[in-house]
């Protein structure tokens, strides 16, 4: 899967949660988490332990925790484990084989270990390669453009509901990209608003 995503929707934890649920189900299984900044795989961790509380303390789950670090958390009933990294450290997902891998804003990876993650993964591996944009070039640009067998996915920022800016009655006159986005999507003046604003603050006037 190549997911190509807005900021602030829960994709990141949605996949997350996918894989852990896989990491305590069957067994024998390996999950690779890889981000691109260095603080991330503690808050991804911490989200991971805090699930195993909520479903043993509400629903009895039962779930034991065993080696508990900055770089695995494992699951010993099951032999399965989480392994955590970042795209900056060499040799990141080469020593275990993997059989799911999440990798995290791709786009913004400095490292070149993301081939070397893939060679680490059976032919049956599930892998969820996910980033906001940045730019168009880079190694997630082409991965998501270039003819391959990935599940392309893309969801727009205008999924997220507050996305909007209340203009009450005031009417906008729309360009020829906005019209087409209200046509074609249904978006209404609030959003358009909201994208104007995005694009004045936030992106310096660049629409691309």
């Amino acid at each position: 899967n190549a997911i190509l995503k807005p900021r602030q929707v829960g994709a990141s934890t949605f996949f997350l949660g996918i894989g852990h649920a896989c990491a305590w189900t069957p067994p024998n299984l390996n999950m690779l988490v890889v981000s691109h900044l260095d603080a991330t795989p503690a808050r991804i961790r911490e989200t991971c332990e805090n699930w195993v509380t909520w479903l043993n303390e509400h629903h009895g789950a039962g779930i034991v925790i065993g080696r508990n670090n900055a770089n695995e958390l494992e699951f010993p009933a099951m032999n399965s484990r989480i392994y955590f990294g970042t795209s900056g450290t060499k040799g990141v997902g080469r020593s275990s084989t993997i059989h799911i891998a999440l990798l995290t804003e791709v786009a913004y990876w400095q490292g070149t270990e993301y081939g070397g993650i893939i060679e680490s993964m059976p032919d049956n591996g599930v892998v969820f390669t996910e980033s906001t944009p940045n730019g168009g070039s880079g190694q997630f640009y082409n991965l998501y453009h270039e003819p391959n067998s990935y599940v392309k996915h893309f969801y727009p920022w205008f999924i997220e509901p507050s996305r909007t800016i209340d203009i009450g009655d005031m009417q906008l006159t729309y360009n020829e990209e906005e019209a087409l986005l209200v046509t074609r999507y249904g978006l209404t003046k609030h959003q358009i608003a909201w994208r104007r604003w995005k694009i004045a603050a936030d992106c310096g006037g660049d629409v691309d």
